[in-house]
């Protein structure tokens, strides 16, 4: 269709929407959890369609590859870092549940800042009308720490990353994924 022809609204087809079929239905809907409700009651109780049912099939995947004795694998990008979701992943490590953990290079700059500083996740539009974003000296220092180690060492890059980490007085490398796959040995 042409910017400067109009469309041909001649071609609309109107219809009932009770007459439609539809991927949503109330009778399909969450349900509450109560306050006695376990994990595994929570997942039941959650929609089995759309985006929802991936939920089911990533715990189902994942309960399968421990039956299984394969190893899970967790590839992710840097939202999930700055959103938060760290101590969750942290805990999914200490359970066993993560093998190998994967994520980009802004991902492993929130994982550091997150050691080094305790937040992250600067705001990029002020930072990109200002010329400043991802120009924090302090952060590419500790990234070099990390490229450091990683080459010195023959080690991937997250490895160098977590291993300076490690070996800092970062205060807060609790808080890192980091640092925890090589406390953990991951």
């Amino acid at each position: 269709m042409s910017p400067n022809k109009p469309y041909d609204l001649t071609k609309l087809i109107r219809i009932e929407a009770r007459k439609r079929p539809s991927l949503v239905d109330k009778s399909r809907f969450a349900k509450p959890p109560k306050r006695s409700d376990t994990a595994s009651a929570f997942v039941r109780n959650l929609p089995d369609f759309l985006k929802a049912s991936d939920w089911r099939v990533l715990l189902d995947a994942i309960a399968n590859a421990r039956r299984k004795g394969k190893p899970i694998f967790w590839m992710l990008g840097a939202h999930v870092i700055k959103c938060g979701l760290s101590p969750v992943l942290l805990d999914l490590m200490k359970h066993g549940l993560v093998d190998v953990l994967a994520f980009n290079a802004a991902g492993a700059i929130h994982d550091l800042e997150l050691a080094h500083l305790g937040y992250t996740s600067e705001d990029v539009a002020s930072g990109l009308d200002s010329g400043q974003f991802g120009m924090a000296r302090d952060t590419a220092e500790w990234f070099a720490e990390g490229v450091e180690f990683a080459a010195t060492h023959d080690v991937g890059l997250g490895e160098g990353i977590g291993q300076a980490i490690l070996k800092s007085k970062a205060p807060n490398k609790r808080l890192s994924l980091l640092y925890h796959v090589r406390a953990l040995e991951l």
